[in-house]
């Protein structure tokens, strides 16, 4: 069209030049307005289709669930009811009680929509998660209780997580959160529930007191009900003692000053979780001067925020050593058993027998051994290992599968491994293990939409230690996991984001019909001689 109107014209260098011009620009911003009108058509076909139905992760529960694909209040109200989930679990009155939450609660509760990083929020569920959990025992509980962690566990390369939840009053006065996006599980802000410290020491080798070293027994926990932060586990050595070494079955960094040994938890916080199970820091200590004779007591205190210091008690045969030249008989102490647990892995196929933080291969046959210890001067009787005593290996189980339970129970539905009541002597170890095969090829499943961290190519369960075990992880898993930290604009953004493109497509447009025009009007002055 505009080539048939330069070539009607009459030859004129400047006219030309001017004309030659305003077709170029005229078909560059042509070619802008139709790729921008084909542009805009397929933005809105999206918007249309993303405001109607939006995209989902494959999987809509998780083993985590405490309801299972709870969407409502309405369906926590009636699970809560009817004591059953959808999955035949008869434990929710079990496990809602005990955070003094029941129908008429849930029945008050208002939606509200909150990020996982606004308060210090704790979530719970029914499987561990690759966070730090804490398992708290609830009678009639499916699995003998349920665990926490930080709900911040949950983020994705620490981009904050949107949940939606109804939200009330609890009977014991603190303020909850039920999550509605298919898992029914409960929340509540950290530090809400009280922690209870508990610590001893005592003497492990009294009777060789005359030797050059001394053995010390440190003991701890916190039966709860809330999680302890900011825990410091303090020991004032005497003059007389130097120390060694020391061994635990928990990751703890130690600080020294002087004679002041003091231990903090290797993980975010230095958070001791609630628990019926006891810790342990077995202390090793030198004489200074062995040849002196001399009686040596001293105590252990644990500490954490907002809680008062909690000292080692004890009769003085727990507490104290009586340094001699000669031998000294083992006083009686009382009979108390206190049980510890520890754990380890090894990969049987590349032969590694400490196989954690390794990268498993597909088709690796990996090896978990569980420890139950009695450290106690008494039989721990008929100590049940499930519930708190199982194990949960339901994030094992995302990319293996159980070859080998040895002489344990496994339970599909909760993904546990239990074992029959045992009896363990004073200073006995019981041991079980459980043999898994890496899946091959490993699976590109989907991340759940109730447990973001599922699925991560990685291996992740704790047993006193937390073990992990890495995998290699596909491109098309890193896209995946690189698309879920983009921030989340929901079609009210995108429709702003539309109405944006539309106006600048818009403006293009118009001025492309205005400089249409302007040719027309150089084409009508220039035949009719006005140029």
């Amino acid at each position: 069209m505009f080539r048939k109107i330069v070539s009607n014209l009459p030859y004129h260098p400047a006219v030309m030049d001017q004309l030659t011009f305003y077709m170029h620009r005229l078909r560059q911003e042509e070619v802008i307005r139709r790729a921008g009108f084909l542009l805009t058509a397929l933005v809105l076909i999206v918007q249309v289709f993303a405001i109607i139905s939006p995209s989902k992760p494959s999987l809509a529960t998780s083993p985590n669930d405490i309801i299972y694909g709870a969407r409502s209040k309405e369906q926590i109200l009636k699970a809560y009811r009817s004591n059953r989930d959808d999955l035949g679990r008869k434990d929710i009155q079990a496990i809602y009680d005990h955070y003094g939450i029941g129908a008429d609660q849930i029945a008050a509760a208002k939606f509200q929509r909150i990020g996982s990083q606004q308060r210090p929020y704790v979530s719970m569920g029914r499987s561990v998660s690759p966070g730090n959990d804490n398992f708290v025992p609830i009678q009639g509980a499916h699995n003998g209780g349920i665990y926490e962690r930080s709900l911040k566990s949950w983020d994705i390369s620490h981009h904050e997580s949107w949940y939606n939840t109804i939200t009330g009053m609890s009977k014991f006065g603190f303020r909850f959160w039920l999550i509605i996006d298919g898992c029914g599980n409960i929340i509540y802000e950290k530090n809400e529930l009280p922690p209870s410290l508990e610590i001893s020491k005592k003497i492990v080798n009294n009777d060789r007191a005359s030797s050059d070293k001394v053995h010390y027994l440190i003991q701890f926990r916190n039966s709860g009900p809330g999680i302890a932060h900011n825990v410091s586990i303090k020991d004032v050595l005497p003059i007389e003692f130097k120390y060694s070494s020391h061994t635990s079955n928990l990751d703890l960094k130690l600080s020294r000053n002087d004679q002041v040994l003091t231990w903090k938890i290797s993980n975010n916080g230095s958070s001791l979780p609630v628990s019926q199970k006891w810790y342990f820091i077995n202390l090793y200590l030198e004489k200074r001067n062995p040849n002196v004779t001399k009686k040596i007591c001293n105590t252990v205190s644990i500490s954490a925020k907002d809680v008062a210091a909690k000292y080692s008690g004890g009769s003085d045969s727990e507490r104290c050593v009586t340094l001699t030249v000669t031998p000294t008989p083992t006083p009686t102490l009382p009979s108390n058993p206190r049980v510890s647990t520890d754990k380890s892995v090894s990969n049987i196929t590349q032969h590694v027998d400490n196989a954690n933080n390794t990268t498993a291969q597909a088709g690796d046959k990996l090896k978990y051994t569980i420890y139950i210890y009695n450290y106690g001067n008494a039989p721990a009787k008929n100590l049940s290992l499930s519930g708190e005593y199982g194990e949960s290996i339901n994030d094992i189980l995302e990319y293996s599968t159980l070859i080998d339970k040895g002489d344990g129970a496994f339970d599909n539905t909760t993904k546990t491994l239990s074992w029959s009541p045992i009896t363990i002597p004073p200073g006995g170890v019981v041991q079980k293990a459980f043999i898994v095969q890496v899946k091959n090829p490993l699976p590109n499943t989907p991340i759940s939409a109730s447990d973001p961290l599922s699925y991560d190519f990685t291996m992740q369960n704790q047993y006193g230690r937390l073990i992990t075990l890495h995998l290699n992880k596909p491109p098309t898993k890193v896209l995946e996991q690189s698309i879920n930290t983009l921030p989340n604009t929901g079609p009210g953004s995108s429709l702003i984001i539309t109405f944006i493109a539309i106006t600048v497509i818009g403006y293009f447009f118009y001025r492309n019909k205005l400089m249409a025009r302007e040719l027309e009007i150089v084409h009508y002055d220039y035949s009719s001689g006005g140029v």
